[in-house]
């Protein structure tokens, strides 16, 4: 049974992370199902589809994407169909969603709209909010889903916080009812098209606790002052990652992964391969641990 609902927008380097995780065998489909909301049509999404369907990984594809540029729906939904995904569907309102077997919904408005015959067969993603839960009800199948990144106005600003929570619904979604849980991992709900040179460069590392509470650590380079020489403060905000991975306080058998492994590469070679590669490295991690919890979770069961 898949368990948790990634929500990643269609940016190159968010598909890239998935398409190596599947291609390295580090995610399963009983426990990671990701849910892509494509942004353009490029090369990258279509081998990200191809290499899915090669090992029969079936991802959720959002079909009424609600940002980015993909115009041609029609070819949107036979990719879908072609490479044997299943259909993922924005609901925004009533009368627009149109509802099929399988499909998944991801609800933006609190309307009921799953009628008696696909009510058993349909995967309902719905916020952890009561006004939502009172007019949907509760569907056959379940997931609650909670943007658990807190971002801030500036990068500079995660220094203030080093170390917080990130979220512990891997803990009560059964509990609570649900079939599963979904976030927007390390990046966040907001949608922006295209970066810009920051002040300061973060680096964002989920990891479990002695209790398996998920927390989340920022790493801040030092030089903030302006916007020159992203690769030194890239380097520095990895060398204060280096130092935590590498400590006593870090539990390896929990945490270890190998996007962690290639941020610490970066490090070491002090090579500077663009900010969009630390994201796709963050989630990366972020998906491969909560695979192994899940993973483990279930052979205890």
């Amino acid at each position: 049974m898949n368990m948790y609902y990634p929500y990643l927008r269609g940016k190159m380097y968010e598909l890239l992370a998935v398409r190596e995780l599947i291609e390295k065998g580090l995610i399963d489909s009983k426990y990671i199902s990701p849910i892509i909301e494509p942004v353009r049509n490029n090369s990258t999404f279509i081998s990200l589809l191809k290499e899915a369907k090669t090992v029969n990984y079936k991802l959720n594809i959002i079909s009424n994407p609600q940002v980015g540029e993909y115009n041609d729906l029609d070819q949107l939904q036979s990719l879908i169909k072609v490479n044997d995904m299943r259909n993922g569907v924005i609901v925004l309102n009533q009368n627009s969603t149109p509802v099929n077997q399988d499909d998944l919904l991801f609800y933006k408005a609190p309307v009921k709209i799953v009628d008696d015959n696909n009510k058993n067969t349909t995967r309902n993603v719905v916020p952890d909010n009561t006004i939502y839960r009172l007019k949907i009800g509760k569907p056959a199948y379940a997931v609650v889903f909670e943007d658990c990144f807190h971002k801030l106005d500036r990068n500079a600003d995660y220094a203030e916080i080093p170390d917080e929570e990130f979220s512990e619904y891997h803990l009560i979604y059964e509990t609570a009812g649900y079939k599963g849980f979904g976030d927007y991992s390390v990046i966040g709900g907001d949608y922006q098209e295209s970066g810009f040179a920051p002040y300061a460069v973060a680096i964002h590392i989920v990891y479990f606790d002695n209790d398996n509470i998920l927390r989340i650590r920022h790493f801040v380079s030092d030089s903030n002052d302006d916007m020159y020489d992203p690769a030194n403060k890239l380097h520095e905000a990895l060398g204060k990652l280096h130092d935590w991975i590498n400590s006593s306080n870090f539990d390896k058998a929990k945490n270890e992964s190998t996007g962690l492994k290639q941020l610490d590469d970066l490090f070491m070679d002090d090579r500077y391969p663009g900010l969009g590669f630390l994201k796709k490295l963050e989630v990366m991690h972020h998906l491969e641990i909560m695979n192994r919890y899940l993973r483990k979770a279930g052979n205890t069961n």
